[in-house]
């Protein structure tokens, strides 16, 4: 990741947005892309990337018509939040096996 992250959130309507985000590329905007479109809520769900040279990640989110009164900014931020646990628990379970592997050869070598 380049100098640091900044977010332009396009368009008045809170159903269908476009979120710029800047110094990011095609590893997060796929996994995005992924988690933002399982959400209940949303219709349709895409990023693009205008040109290599270009460090912004365009992720648009139209929400379906309903009663439920989401916006795309509340279903984006649950969607990080899902990325964010998955990260979280990803780590647990490679410390955990880094330390039974570890532990596995201290015992081996103490025989």
């Amino acid at each position: 990741m380049a100098e640091g992250v900044r977010v332009e959130v396009k368009g008045q309507d809170p159903s269908c947005m476009t979120f710029v985000i800047h110094n990011e590329g095609h590893t997060l905007g796929n996994v995005l892309r992924y988690f933002v479109s399982k959400h209940e809520d949303v219709e349709l769900c895409g990023y693009s990337i205008h040109h290599p040279s270009d460090e912004k990640l365009h992720l648009r989110v139209q929400l379906v018509k309903n009663e439920s009164k989401k916006e795309c900014r509340d279903v984006l931020k649950d969607s990080l939040e899902n990325i964010s646990g998955m990260c979280d628990h990803l780590e647990k379970l490679f410390v955990d096996a880094c330390d039974r592997k570890s532990k596995g050869k201290s015992e081996g070598k103490s025989k």
